[in-house]
């Protein structure tokens, strides 16, 4: 499904199929498409490899990724992000990643419950641009993580399945302080526009410039040589 979602944008559009296939292909093409995303916004269907593999997972791997002084910087990495997600549903503690924050968490005996339980549609957009970063990341690859830990790389597909869904579905995010006046954004809200609601709010909350009496502009007005600043 996740190679899926990166080959299917390019197939419908690539004019060579029109030119040579005619309507008809490039028709097909688009179904596919269509296919594909309805598939990439039902998180049952995107996390069910990673959850099948996470199943695998048992507390001795955890414990043995917790009890690394000195862990290989991808794990590191990959324990962020999981931090930074679970955070975002209000299952960790700390405010910053960090390996003594990791560690709080895998310590948890509730930690891959919270994993299977998550709903990732409480990724904010502040939340999906920082998730981003760490998908950007070349090395950040189930391929990669389970060269060091098989947790890690099933914590990775995890990780994964979240953006590849949420990056699709946050259109239908909508900020908690205006959900019942305003409802949900309009469909297509673009990934890098993503902090628009936080300048909205920022906007919002600018102190107004004070009131000025008609009083006042008639004496403005009647000034030959207004004063200099």
């Amino acid at each position: 499904t996740l190679s899926a979602l990166s080959e299917w944008s390019h197939v419908s559009r690539d004019p060579l199929i029109v030119a040579t296939c005619g309507a008809e292909a490039a028709g097909a093409a688009h179904q596919e498409e269509d296919d594909v995303i309805s598939v990439a916004t039902d998180w049952s269907e995107v996390s069910a490899a990673a959850y099948e593999v996470l199943g695998l997972i048992c507390k001795k791997d955890i414990s043995e990724v917790k009890s690394l002084a000195k862990p290989p910087p991808l794990v590191t990495v990959i324990m962020d992000a999981v931090h930074l997600l679970l955070r975002a549903a209000g299952k960790a503690e700390g405010r910053r990643p960090s390996w003594e924050a990791s560690k709080r968490m895998l310590a948890d005996s509730q930690f891959l419950k919270k994993v299977f339980d998550f709903d990732p549609d409480c990724v904010d957009p502040p939340t999906l641009r920082k998730l981003r970063l760490y998908t950007l990341n070349p090395q950040f690859t189930p391929e990669c993580a389970g060269m060091v830990s098989k947790a890690a790389k099933s914590l990775c597909m995890w990780v994964h399945a979240v953006y590849a869904y949420r990056k699709l579905t946050i259109h239908t995010w909508v900020p908690p302080a205006r959900s019942a006046a305003y409802g949900p954004r309009r469909a297509g809200f673009p990934l890098e526009r993503l902090d628009e609601a936080e300048e909205t709010k920022e906007a919002g909350e600018a102190r107004p410039p004070p009131a000025v009496g008609r009083k006042a502009l008639v004496e403005l007005s009647s000034l030959a040589k207004p004063p200099a600043g």
